[in-house]
């Protein structure tokens, strides 16, 4: 359903926003405004000409100003606050107090909500209840969660800041005292997505935000959503639809369901089960079912396409992981068009099922493979195997492919995928000719089409000779950007340095740099470097400041090692060194991390579901220029 998709993938993100009315508690001792009306009515034995109309909306808050004023106003509010005192979230709907939301607002009076949340969100997530405003709370902060409560609550004494807001005098009161809090919603409302349950919208709270939004910064592009349970009245509707709110007609409990499952799919902190992205959906995979093969060989799977990366540090050559392909922040190079077609529609005349992208050191052949890669996935139902470069066994046997076949087939055909499963292997090198001769004898073998991609340091001579005999399908990338591509290249930089707000580009120095240069890495390097001097300059420059510190300098001199072999160093390993070198046992994981957060200009930290974190330098070229340095 596209409406828990968009809002699975905001949670994810990060992005979302849990409104929560009164409707999330009615089944747990909560009470709806008219409800609460109805209680204080009997409750105090009220008696007006008012209650002639008191199924009109307009003249709830009449009455409720009228009972304050023929009674007690602390016994009333007192009498409110015990009888909201034991009101829970149900069981059902616990899921949705699970999430990692960016915040949560709720005009609920009672603490049901906040007390959920404190059982439910992750240990190092403190919940911060928001009252007034000015609390100067940090909205998004990691280790917190404001739970902002817009109406006041049930467990504030009487007459006290935060105290529930009843009548129409509180309410306009509230509106001069409290007016920050409502500048929070606001800042929500304009940069997150929201999710409305059991919230009517009778009040015009959220309304009145979007006016304001409107009348300040015009038509918002954010997207909100919200749950009925019942199909609203047609005006509602039309109201609703106005101000950008897609409707879900669904029964709470089952939202709540279906929106955490996806999410705990789709988590990729959730390392319980192996996940592939296959097409537009995601199989689970059983571990314990594959084991041997993990053991071996690593799977493109759901984590590599989703766990975020630096933007900067993408532009800079790191290739590590899926995620910016996911973005479309890469650049569109003719010649991942150009494999992928080669793949999912072979020319019959030259067939092949081994592939190779050639190309020097910086002309961005790893990119072209990984956007080839990232489509044949998600558009082309394949199943991407990563071959270690350094493994005993590189290359599975007939029978371990076989099996793990037959395993992701059996998982997709539950989800509803049935034919066109592609299984590819994929090399992040130039695998020995042996290893490429024997995938051929493989693919003979197997009556189901595998592929092999990999990639070569331009002009080996071994893959030259084996391409004589072998039917090998090889596309060049050119060392330097074709005249036909330079402005498309241009316009992206330009675009590039807008949607993730770096230094704004001009066009005339972009223009001389990708004259000068030439070569696809050293032209997003300066470009997106403020200095727009030579890559040299700019590497030298960037060392001085971390040359007198030894430990900085050490670190990107072991990362240097690694990276100019095509490897990461694992942070064990870097610790193990420092605490060797520099005789200091109460060194940490903690401590390498903080080194590298120094060093950012040219570390690279990846997290690793087997390792914790792997460090590099962002790109060969690079570490070449450190070594040198």
């Amino acid at each position: 359903m596209e409406i828990i998709d968009n809002l699975v993938d905001n949670i994810l993100k990060g992005d979302c926003v849990l409104f929560a009315g009164a409707g999330i508690t009615q089944n747990s001792g909560g009470l709806s405004w008219n409800d609460l009306i109805d209680f204080l009515i009997d409750h105090f034995n009220y008696s007006s000409l008012l209650l002639d109309h008191r199924l009109e909306s307009d003249y709830k808050i009449q009455i409720m100003d009228d009972l304050f004023q023929k009674n007690n106003p602390q016994l009333i509010y007192e009498t409110v606050s015990a009888r909201l005192e034991n009101v829970v979230i149900p069981n059902e709907l616990s899921n949705l107090m699970k999430l990692p939301w960016f915040s949560v607002f709720t005009t609920n009076y009672d603490s049901a909500i906040e007390d959920s949340l404190s059982t439910h969100q992750s240990p190092s997530r403190e919940i911060k209840r928001i009252f007034k405003g000015n609390e100067y709370a940090l909205p998004g902060k990691h280790g917190e969660l404001l739970c902002v409560k817009l109406m006041g609550s049930s467990d504030i004494p009487f007459g006290l800041p935060g105290s529930m807001i009843l009548t129409s005098g509180q309410i306009l009161k509230a509106e001069r005292d409290r007016s920050q809090i409502f500048d929070i919603l606001c800042s929500h409302a304009a940069n997150l997505s929201f999710l409305f349950i059991g919230y009517s919208f009778d009040d015009n709270v959220f309304f009145d935000t979007i006016r304001r939004l409107q009348a300040e910064l015009g038509q918002s592009s954010q997207k909100y959503y919200a749950i009925f349970k019942n199909e609203p009245k047609p005006e509602k509707r039309y109201l609703l639809e106005s101000y950008g709110i897609n409707i879900l007609i669904k029964d709470l409990t089952d939202v709540s369901a279906e929106l955490y499952e996806k999410y705990t799919l789709l988590d990729p902190s959730n390392y319980s089960k192996i996940k592939l992205q296959i097409g537009n959906k995601i199989i689970p995979l059983e571990k314990k079912v594959i084991f041997n093969f993990l053991d071996n060989y690593s799977i493109v799977d759901f984590y590599d396409i989703s766990t975020r990366v630096s933007a900067l540090s993408f532009f800079k050559g790191d290739t590590k992981g899926f995620y910016p392909f996911k973005e479309n922040w890469h650049y569109p190079r003719q010649e991942t068009e150009k494999l992928i077609e080669a793949i999912i529609q072979p020319n019959e005349n030259k067939k092949s099922n081994i592939f190779c992208v050639s190309g020097n050191l910086g002309t961005g052949r790893t990119f072209t493979i990984k956007a080839a890669i990232y489509e044949l996935i998600t558009q082309h139902n394949s199943v991407v195997v990563r071959l270690q470069k350094n493994a005993i066994n590189s290359l599975p046997k007939i029978e371990e492919i076989i099996k793990f076949k037959n395993e992701v087939l059996t998982a997709a055909e539950s989800y509803g995928l049935f034919n066109g499963l592609r299984l590819i292997f994929w090399a992040e090198f130039t695998p020995d000719p042996e290893i490429i001769v024997r995938f051929r004898s493989i693919s003979e073998l197997v009556d189901f089409p595998i592929i092999l991609i990999f990639e070569e340091v331009a002009n080996e001579k071994y893959i030259e000779d084996l391409a004589q005999t072998i039917n090998l399908f090889r596309i060049d990338i050119c060392d330097n950007i074709a005249e036909d591509q330079r402005e498309d290249l241009i316009q992206f930089l330009l675009q590039t340095s807008k949607n993730h707000q770096f230094q704004e580009l001009n066009r005339n120095e972009v223009l001389r740099i990708v004259n000068e240069e030439k070569q696809f890495l050293p032209i997003m390097y300066r470009s997106l470097d403020p200095s727009k001097a030579s890559v040299d300059q700019i590497v030298e420059s960037e060392f001085q400041k971390i040359y007198s510190d030894n430990k900085l300098r050490d670190l990107a001199i072991y990362s240097c090692i690694a990276s100019c072999v095509n490897l990461e160093i694992p942070i064990s390993i870097l610790l193990k060194l420092f605490r060797l070198k520099y005789n200091e046992t109460q060194l940490s994981y903690d401590s390498i991390i903080d080194y590298g957060n120094q060093a950012y200009h040219f570390i690279n930290i990846y997290p690793d579901r087997y390792f914790g974190y792997l460090f590099s330098i962002y790109h060969p070229i690079i570490a070449q220029k450190l070594v040198r340095l």
